[in-house]
């Protein structure tokens, strides 16, 4: 490794690490404001596989991400910004990345090269390290405010109450989803001016309502909103029949 690389790496690499801390960040405030989503939905199944999909996207693009902020403070693009602010000969830092010491070549005069190199590194260290700490610094704030707003949302949607059960179970809301419905009543005869209760029971449906539909002989069909529990399951006496 020439003393260039070690330069450049000295000067881009305590921001490569906290770019990509600002993106893991940011993907953790986006992720858990997907989950808030899903969790305030379930146990709707569109809701919870959305959600889900939602949350593997994220962090598949926030792992990419970190190698792309971590590519931002890279030696290549460090050096040409050193040979802007030194106000040196365009290629004199970035020729020396790619340069090897080749057969017959003066070791003597490449290594002075060099050295040449990496002083205007360090020369233009302080006004380069400035420009980077503002990219740093902006990244940093960007993804603090997402991860607390994703953490906000994801603590309001209450990720321990009942309903919460269908998205930490994502495979049960599947099951759920296609369970059948049930309709029961209480009693098959009954004397004329009696009523029954009908019990309504639909898998994954918390919180939600249904309609039963009713007629008596000569009638047409009435319909009838029953509200269903937090299992999912509503009651409805019918009568006098």
């Amino acid at each position: 490794m020439t003393e260039t690389t070690r330069a450049l790496r000295r000067l881009g690499r305590p921001h490569a690490r906290v770019r990509g801390l600002a993106v893991l960040l940011a993907g953790a405030g986006l992720a858990l404001g997907a989950a808030a989503f899903g969790i305030a939905l379930a146990p709707h199944l569109a809701a919870v596989l959305g959600a889900w999909l939602a949350i593997a996207a994220v962090l598949a693009a926030a792992l990419l991400s970190v190698r792309l902020a971590a590519a931002s403070a890279a030696a290549l693009p460090l050096a040409r910004a050193s040979e802007g602010a030194a106000g040196a000969r365009e290629g004199s830092v970035a020729t020396l990345l790619v340069a090897t010491r080749t057969a017959g070549a003066s070791p003597a005069l490449f290594e002075a090269a060099d050295r040449h190199a990496a002083a205007i590194v360090d020369r233009a260290a302080p006004a380069v390290t400035r420009a980077l700490a503002r990219t740093t610094t902006g990244s940093v704030l960007a993804g603090a405010l997402l991860a607390m707003v994703g953490a906000t949302l994801f603590v309001v949607a209450a990720p321990g109450a009942g309903r919460a059960a269908g998205f930490w179970r994502p495979w049960r809301t599947i099951a759920l989803a296609r369970a059948p419905l049930r309709l029961a009543v209480d009693r098959s005869r009954v004397r004329r001016g009696e009523a029954v209760t009908a019990t309504v029971t639909v898998p994954g449906s918390a919180g939600g309502r249904v309609t039963l539909w009713t007629r008596g002989p000569g009638e047409p069909w009435h319909p009838v909103i029953v509200p269903l529990d937090s299992v999912g399951r509503g009651v409805r006496r019918l009568g006098p029949l």
